[in-house]
């Protein structure tokens, strides 16, 4: 089980990146924060609780990413966390902000997920 963990947390570790990333977004696209001057844009950032949450998250993605350095080459691990996190971003772009995605995106999807399992594979 323990050599097929980095594996596993790599899937997790990519959706906690988009996760964080996507809350950021949510602030920036329909919370108004970066409205007025700089320190007020600086206060909205700070005093908004998606904006830390998404921090807490990032910090853990990272902490994986770290686990999984330790355990697979860099390759590897830069290749899948790219190639995920364009997946799930385009999830959650549908899901979170409601854009629609065409056939070519959809194409593009399967293509990157078979080229992760092609890295992926000793």
């Amino acid at each position: 089980m323990t050599a097929f963990l980095p594996y596993i947390m790599m899937p997790v570790m990519a959706l906690l990146l988009v996760l964080a990333q996507s809350l950021w977004a949510s602030v920036i696209k329909t919370g108004g924060a970066l409205q007025g001057s700089l320190p007020t844009i600086a206060i909205n950032l700070l005093s908004n609780w998606k904006m830390w949450l998404g921090a807490f998250i990032y910090i853990v993605a990272t902490l994986v990413y770290f686990y999984m350095l330790s355990r697979l080459r860099f390759f590897s691990v830069q290749i899948a966390m790219t190639a995920l996190s364009i997946i799930f971003s385009i999830g959650l772009s549908i899901f979170l902000f409601g854009e629609r995605p065409s056939i070519i995106n959809g194409v593009g999807i399967f293509i990157v997920f078979v080229g992760v399992i092609m890295v992926l594979d000793k």
